[in-house]
């Protein structure tokens, strides 16, 4: 046992250390992240937050959840994955602001096309995501993984900041895919 609380001890200070409100690790279903955005609005409550912020906060975690639940079970059935595919979500808070945090293992292959589509994203301002948002809502196609790739560009509407993402190498075939959203209480949706 010592050696496990030296663990949650360090975990707790970690925690405590980035104003962690809540996390959460493990096999991401639909009954899973109903039960995270009950928490997360429970918390943003509890804080006292701002409605227009508790709603743009909650609006990115269902983006953000969304995601991590489409990348998670297209790896789980596709039968090639010998791997934890598990995801990790974050809520926490900066000042005023509020973050989220999430890690996922994807396919290598969609990398490259992940980090275009951020990189893009990230380079436009407020009126230009509004107006990429329109047109790709206008051409959209629904994907193999039941998206149209709106996702992160409401995330970056929602939030008002830019997307923070990290890639790490797992394994031959994955990588590790981490992003921060820090929702920014300076603006309005």
């Amino acid at each position: 046992m010592e050696k496990q609380s030296a663990i949650v001890f360090d975990l707790y200070e970690k925690m405590s250390a980035q104003k962690i409100i809540s996390a959460y690790h493990g096999e991401f279903t639909q009954q899973v992240i109903n039960m995270l955005l009950k928490q997360a609005k429970w918390d943003l409550l509890q804080r006292n937050t701002e409605k227009i912020t508790t709603k743009r906060t909650y609006g990115v975690m269902v983006e953000c959840l969304e995601n991590i639940l489409k990348h998670t079970t297209l790896l789980r059935h596709s039968g090639q994955i010998e791997a934890n595919i598990d995801g990790l979500v974050i809520l926490g808070n900066q000042s005023k602001d509020y973050y989220i945090t999430i890690g996922n293992l994807i396919k290598k292959e969609e990398v490259g096309i992940l980090t275009e589509r951020m990189e893009k994203i990230n380079k436009l301002d407020r009126d230009e995501l509004r107006k990429h948002h329109t047109e790709v809502l206008k051409k959209s196609e629904i994907s193999a993984k039941g998206g149209a790739g709106l996702g992160l560009i409401e995330i970056a509407l929602k939030s008002g900041s830019k997307l923070n993402y990290e890639f790490n190498n797992y394994n031959d075939t994955l990588s590790f895919f981490a992003m921060q959203v820090i929702i920014s209480t300076n603006i309005q949706a």
